[in-house]
């Protein structure tokens, strides 16, 4: 029965324990994400199909598209 509660007791310290291993854990995704919002501006990428990239390239061709209609105008082949 005595080694019953130091058992417990031991249980319980090694939950706490962790307790914070999980909250370091959950404080450094936190810090991740907030240098991924920060550094280039992107925000934070999806890394299963890089959603951000996705959007670039649709940006990247719809400019294209803008430069092309702007020549076809000033050629006057529209």
């Amino acid at each position: 029965e005595r080694r019953g509660r130091r058992e417990k007791r031991e249980e319980r310290e090694e939950g706490g324990e962790r307790k914070e291993e999980s909250k370091e854990r959950e404080e450094a995704r936190r810090e991740r994400r907030r240098r991924e919002k920060t550094e280039g501006g992107r925000g934070r990428v999806n890394k299963k199909i890089g959603e951000t990239e996705k959007r670039e390239g649709y940006k990247r061709r719809k400019e294209n598209v803008s430069e092309e209609r702007g020549k076809r105008e000033r050629r006057g082949d529209n």
